[in-house]
């Protein structure tokens, strides 16, 4: 039986955002740090900080992250950044 508050009630409803590591794992503009103090840092965002970036976006603005993008994966991308110049690569080649 469905009541009002159980999951099946409302399927298209809105759904939490997911924070902290879930948030950030894959966004391009995750990036780490050299400070142990601040290991994480956001490119969107402009900070660095101790927590997952995207767990403080949500703590400071009540909001989940609105600027998440997915990193570019696989061997596309490693064939793409290698095939820049006119000749086929290597010292004299």
């Amino acid at each position: 039986m469905s009541t009002p508050r159980s999951r099946d009630a409302n399927p298209g409803g809105p759904r939490s955002t997911p924070t902290g590591l879930a948030a950030c794992l894959g966004c391009r503009h995750l990036y780490s740090t050299w400070r142990p103090e601040r290991p994480r840092g956001c490119r969107a965002y402009g900070f660095e900080s101790a927590a997952w970036p995207s767990a403080v976006v949500e703590q400071s603005s009540g909001q989940g992250c609105t600027l998440f993008e997915h990193r570019a994966q696989g061997p596309e991308q490693a064939t793409d950044s290698r095939q820049r110049g006119t000749h086929g690569g290597g010292l004299y080649g």
